[in-house]
């Protein structure tokens, strides 16, 4: 089983389902696109394009949009958002270590196949994430600057039915995660040695 990532496809216009041609833009992305190109050479291997995680861990990760712009809301007021309407796809930490147990369940039907891992619900520009941070931190201020350019280009919407079709749904929806990640900064703060640099 391997977890890739929905980083291949890059920037994409329209709907991408696991025939969309891949176009990774970062060095993240093409050796994650190489490495699932490997392992997917094998017979007995299924993998996984995930979408952006988010949610705590105890080994939580900052660079992840949703955690980020939530831990700055919490501890710096304000985030200044680049390119506002990239779209973007989440999963909540839990589900994505549910999609492997599901991929053990049901190995016989899932093997030697790639599937997008996430939800139809939670395709979302970057403004509309900041909108719902917003609503539970009512106090930040985003501003979604009109002029630079944000270096991550990744801009798509991903189809989850095939992963649906074989009965696997996501649990945590993106609110449940922004709450969760606001109520446990507090302690979070004395073990967030992982930030961006």
């Amino acid at each position: 089983l391997f977890g890739s990532t929905g980083s291949n496809y890059g920037e994409v216009i329209g709907l991408c389902t696991e025939e969309t041609p891949l176009n990774p833009l970062s060095i993240y992305g093409k050796t994650k696109t190489e490495a699932e190109h490997l392992v997917m050479s094998r017979k007995n291997s299924t993998a996984f394009r995930f979408a952006t995680a988010f949610g705590i861990s105890p080994r939580m990760r900052l660079d992840l949009l949703v955690n980020d712009l939530t831990h700055k809301a919490i501890t710096e007021g304000y985030a200044v958002i680049y390119e506002s309407h990239f779209l973007r796809t989440f999963i909540h930490i839990r589900d994505l270590a549910r999609s492997f147990i599901f991929a053990i369940d049901n190995q016989h039907r899932m093997v030697g196949e790639v599937y997008n891992a996430g939800s139809n619900k939670m395709n979302y520009t970057k403004r509309e994430v900041c909108e719902m941070i917003n609503e539970e931190i009512p106090e930040v201020f985003f501003h979604h600057a009109s002029i630079k350019e944000d270096p991550d280009k990744r801009n798509y919407k991903v189809s989850y039915d095939k992963i649906n079709s074989l009965g696997f749904e996501v649990k945590v929806d993106l609110k449940t995660g922004i709450r969760e990640i606001k109520e446990s900064v507090q302690l979070l703060e004395h073990s967030l040695r992982y930030r961006n640099v």
